[in-house]
């Protein structure tokens, strides 16, 4: 614990956020272990089982088309119990990876990986309101992006040490994703320590339920968000679009090792999140929301484009490494965006309608995605300049809204002088 000491005083964290600091961390250390192997899965089904183009498709839909329920997420978010919430996610994600490494034939893979990612989307309304309610809106990007970067080095290691033991025997996946799936399990009892403040008060003004009709009050009402979330759902419907392609771009074009596929897709880009968290921390804080994504979707852009003439791994490489200096401020926005639009009352219907939203783009995106790259002629290369034009359009999209926001702010305070 004399690391979280030294850790709230540089961040200079009131001594009430001190105690969820801690668990908050060191949840995040032990789960990262498990989210490390989490990520290589797709590729185990794609190279070790030979699964079928639809099926990486699939698991590229699945993280973000359970998002469909984040009403129900949200509705479990107005329950007074979001700590057991986000544990009982964390139970079911354990379990789910012991499954996985039992699978031996790739359907199996994406059941289970369904529930997994299930199990977490859910959980996400609920631990965004406990993040809302614990930690002070000054310093909540800095602290949440170096829980992250902490996370984000032990799902580098992970990652690695799943590769280096594929690559050696690829039916270790049987050992690795059990053992990964118990500091799931682990990160369970840590998590379990935090309590929620503030939980009945935001209750009572949120009216205890949430409903069709509340999400679509907040997109009707608050133009902001709605622009906002018009503009995230491009760039992540055209992210999604390659998502499983890239996939079977590195096993068919680039024929990537286990080891090579890890660096890829977890250890450089997680890698460079952690060295790049704090100055996203102080610059989402600083900034907000909508200038960060002007930033990370314009890179994020220009990798899809360097990505489409890609003719070896060192072109991969640099790639990922455009992925990796902006993917903590990507990260960060993506959990934390919402917060800066909602009252604190109201953050889980924000969050249910994001996460939503994010399904309804899930579950289509990766397979239009996929049967692209399928035709004569287009091809992988042409799914990545899709995906780059969707990225540029929604960087010119977000520095737009924010210029209009800081005309409505700049109007409202000449009209109270």
């Amino acid at each position: 614990m004399g690391l979280c000491a030294f850790l709230l005083e540089q961040f200079e964290i009131p001594e009430d956020a001190s105690h969820t600091f801690r668990w908050h961390l060191t949840t995040a250390i032990t789960a990262g272990m498990m989210f490390g192997a989490a990520g290589m899965v797709d590729f185990v089904a794609a190279k070790a089982l030979n699964a079928p183009p639809w099926q990486i498709s699939a698991l590229a839909a699945i993280p973000g088309s359970v998002g469909l329920l984040g009403f129900l997420g949200a509705n479990l978010a107005e329950a007074r119990r979001k700590v057991r919430i986000v544990c009982a996610a964390y139970v079911v994600g354990g379990l789910m990876m012991i499954m996985m490494g039992m699978a031996n034939r790739s359907w199996e893979i994406v059941i289970f990986a369904g529930v997994f990612h299930m199990a977490f989307m859910i959980s996400l309304p609920a631990g965004n309101a406990i993040i809302t309610f614990n930690y002070p809106m000054r310093a909540r990007a800095r602290l949440v992006g170096f829980i992250a970067g902490a996370s984000g080095a032990l799902q580098a290691l992970s990652a690695s040490l799943f590769g280096w033991l594929l690559d050696g025997d690829p039916q270790r996946y049987h050992y690795v994703l059990p053992a990964a799936g118990m500091f799931g399990l682990a990160a369970m009892l840590a998590f379990r320590n935090i309590r929620a403040r503030g939980e009945t008060e935001a209750q009572k003004k949120s009216g205890g339920h949430f409903s069709m009709r509340e999400c679509y009050a907040v997109w009707k009402s608050d133009r902001n968000f709605r622009n906002y979330m018009i503009f995230f759902f491009m760039m992540g419907f055209g992210n999604l679009m390659s998502v499983p392609v890239f996939t079977l771009f590195l096993k068919e074009e680039m024929h990537a090792s286990y080891k090579e596929a890890a660096l890829a897709i977890i250890v450089i880009p997680q890698g460079l999140a952690i060295l790049t968290a704090p100055f996203w921390g102080r610059w989402v804080d600083r900034a907000g929301p909508l200038r960060t994504r002007v930033i990370v979707d314009f890179v994020y852009g220009i990798s899809y484009g360097v990505l489409s003439t890609a003719h070896g791994m060192g072109t991969i490489a640099v790639v990922r490494t455009l992925w990796g200096l902006v993917s903590g401020g990507g990260g960060l926005v993506w959990s934390l965006g919402t917060t800066y639009f909602a009252p604190p009352e109201k953050v889980h219907h924000y969050m249910g309608l994001h996460v939503t939203l994010a399904g309804l783009r899930s579950v289509t995106a990766p397979f239009l995605g996929m049967w692209l790259s399928r035709q004569p002629g287009f091809g992988a290369r042409g799914v990545f300049v899709i995906s780059c034009t969707t990225f540029i359009i929604s960087a010119l999209g977000m520095w737009r809204q924010s210029r209009i926001m800081e005309f409505d702010r700049e109007a409202g305070l000449r009209k109270a002088q």
